[in-house]
């Protein structure tokens, strides 16, 4: 997963260099042409401004959990595995709104980080990609906690690695090593 995701960063910051190849050979360069026939396809529905529904999904569960704290919202909302096999399917997805933030402060700064990057990614390559380069992230933290039992995951944590904003203390993301 982590590698599709360096692959479609790489690819897009090469970008001059797909369009010197295919001034040079009259030819799309082959490794973007999968990622190209993906969106002609499924482009229909890719979400357009993903990254803003997020943050206001994170700021809206941050506020209810803040005014109401007795109903416990994040716990109910965070990836926890234990839970979503006895049932509770509803946090493979739900848990992308649940910032990592604490306080208001550290909320208002990681929302907007999320926002900045987010939105700059999706404004240069589009909705499509940017949404399988989001959902292959989300995907990735999924796929991570499946063998971990008792460890609530919150949406930001998922941020934070994917779009190079890792500066959140306790995040344990198992580092990638080639054999």
């Amino acid at each position: 997963v982590l590698v599709l995701q360096m692959f479609l960063i790489s690819a897009e910051v090469s970008g001059n260099i797909t369009e010197a190849v295919r001034n040079h050979t009259g030819k799309e360069p082959e490794r973007m042409k999968w990622i190209d026939k993906l969106e002609r396809r499924f482009g229909h529905i890719a979400i357009h401004d993903l990254m803003m529904i997020i943050v206001i999904g994170q700021a809206v569960v941050f506020l209810a959990e803040f005014f109401m704290p007795g109903l416990g919202i994040w716990s109910k909302l965070s990836l926890y595995m234990p839970a979503v096999l006895q049932g509770e399917v509803w946090r493979l997805l739900t848990f992308i709104f649940v910032p990592s933030s604490s306080t208001p402060l550290s909320l208002v700064l990681t929302l907007y980080l999320m926002w900045l990057i987010g939105h700059t990614l999706e404004q240069s390559w589009g909705d499509f990609r940017f949404n399988v380069y989001y959902f292959l992230g989300v995907l990735g933290a999924i796929l991570e906690k499946t063998d971990e039992a008792g460890i609530p995951v919150y949406g930001s944590e998922v941020e934070q690695v994917k779009l190079g904003c890792v500066g959140g203390a306790g995040l344990d993301y198992t580092p990638l090593t080639v054999n």
